[in-house]
């Protein structure tokens, strides 16, 4: 783990922009079009969640963990190696699990394979599946609430990892997996605030809280990058 006080020296040779997808600052919204800020054209659209203030001062979305999310449509590439990193504000541990963040694979049966979550006794998850179903997850130390958290899920085929930071405070890794089976392939559609619908299934898992500065990339990142993404607040 990186001393906090050495983020500002890894953010100034880091470029957070190389391999990335999509990214979500929530500053340029219009309307219900969730806009990327990446130069890819990834815009989703958001439904019912509201601007509130973001973990660096300026817009996150509120999500009241009732029926708001935002969709997104395919703007994966289709590989089971990225990085996902998201900036959240949780009040307290929710009382049901909650999505914060999915993707949907490709293949049968299809649903919310790749998510990260928080778990009622205040811990988070990430996890993905194989193409037969089968997952591998992660799950992180209990979380002080109130607070805004970095998550960030890597996968590079089988393996995966899960870290999480804690604002103020330094990123820690949270452990790792690996994943049996032929890793699944995801090309969206996604959600933020919620799970992609499975199948004969209304259980959509409301994330209630804020989010902020949402970025995807196509490359599993080193442990420098996460740090100076957890590092750019």
């Amino acid at each position: 783990m990186i001393p906090a006080s050495l983020n500002t020296t890894i953010m100034n040779w880091v470029d957070l922009s190389v391999d990335l997808v999509s990214f979500y600052s929530m500053e340029n919204n219009v309307g219900t079009t969730l806009t990327d800020d990446s130069g890819n054209g990834n815009n989703g659209t958001i439904s019912g969640a509201v601007d509130s203030v973001g973990v660096d001062g300026g817009n996150a979305l509120d999500f009241d963990g009732v029926n708001d999310f935002c969709s997104i449509s395919s703007v994966y590439n289709g590989s089971a190696v990225t990085t996902i990193s998201v900036w959240c504000y949780i009040a307290a541990a929710p009382s049901v699990t909650e999505i914060i963040y999915s993707q949907e694979r490709t293949s049968t049966p299809a649903g919310s394979n790749r998510s990260i979550i928080i778990n009622t006794d205040g811990t988070f998850r990430a996890i993905t599946r194989n193409t037969s179903g089968g997952n591998a997850s992660i799950i992180s130390a209990v979380q002080p609430f109130p607070n805004w958290f970095n998550i960030i899920l890597r996968q590079d085929g089988a393996a995966l990892d899960l870290d999480v930071g804690v604002l103020g405070s330094t990123l820690t890794h949270a452990g790792a997996a690996v994943l049996s089976g032929t890793p699944a392939s995801f090309v969206g559609p996604g959600r933020i605030g919620c799970r992609v619908n499975i199948p004969g299934t209304t259980n959509e898992l409301f994330f209630d809280g804020k989010v902020d500065l949402v970025r995807e990339y196509d490359t599993y990142k080193s442990d420098d990058f996460v740090q100076a993404l957890f590092g750019e607040v």
